[in-house]
């Protein structure tokens, strides 16, 4: 059984501890349940109206007043050890994680909105800078984390990549970073990659626009016939825990919710 255990930041004087703050105390964790196995390591984002939101475990949001804000935090998953697995992992050190935030390259800052590369060049740059800098460790889990961005703190350029809060704001962007997770461990260049497959697309009375209509889209199974697909012509290593779910947002539809 795969089970998993959420770090989120604390309020201090009203505001929100940085991301780097949740690593120490998921090691601390870690250190402290030595029969079990990290399998993943997951940006979680929830949105609150009160603290006491932050740490109750319900899956839905009830909205209690006309303020809200959305507050990251830090997902571990793991698998339970037992047996003869439980004693060769009792002879190992505790698990201990690390993480790396890379920022896609601002292009172009001379218009209205800024500019970023897309995501296969911010890959292709993370690999150039591994093959010469490798990880401390072995990865665990490789992400793309979204940042809300006030309209503000989007127009000044200053991103900063551990923000744990962010105000439920109509007026905001949305910039994806990636966020790599390691294992600390011998030193080893692991290059990265990513393939994305969308269901079957069955069509729309008004596409494009989406303007007041629904685009249907096939069962999440067509997508995973492309995978298996992809996987058997394709000659690469893949882990099955970096496969995760992506959400797209068309622009043109986009509000606060």
């Amino acid at each position: 059984m795969c089970i998993r255990e959420v770090f989120f930041s604390i309020f201090v004087h009203s505001h929100i501890k940085s991301y780097c703050t949740l690593i120490p105390r998921a090691n601390g964790w870690l250190q402290n349940n030595l029969d079990i196995y990290l399998i993943k390591c997951e940006t979680v984002e929830k949105k609150v109206t009160c603290i006491e939101d932050v740490t109750n475990d319900s899956c839905m949001f009830l909205p209690k007043n006309h303020h809200a804000a959305y507050v990251k935090g830090l997902r571990l998953w793991y698998v339970n050890v037992t047996g003869t697995r439980k004693l060769a992992l009792e002879s190992m050190a505790p698990s201990e994680i690390g993480y790396m935030n890379v920022i896609p390259k601002c292009i172009d800052a001379s218009g209205k909105y800024p500019k970023y590369e897309h995501l296969p060049e911010t890959y292709a740059a993370i690999n150039a800078y591994l093959a010469g800098a490798p990880l401390e460790g072995k990865i665990v889990t490789i992400e793309t984390v979204p940042l809300k961005l006030p309209r503000k703190q989007w127009k000044s350029f200053e991103i900063n990549p551990d923000e744990t809060y962010f105000p439920d704001e109509y007026l905001r962007h949305v910039l994806n970073i990636t966020r790599i997770y390691f294992r600390y461990g011998e030193p080893e260049v692991e290059l990265i990659g990513a393939q994305d497959f969308l269901p079957d697309f069955e069509g729309s009375s008004h596409w494009p626009p989406l303007h007041h209509s629904t685009p249907r889209y096939g069962p999440i199974s067509t997508a995973i016939n492309k995978v298996k697909d992809w996987i058997q012509n394709t000659n690469v290593c893949i882990w099955v825990w970096y496969i995760s779910l992506i959400t797209q947002v068309d622009p043109h539809v986009y509000s606060a919710h």
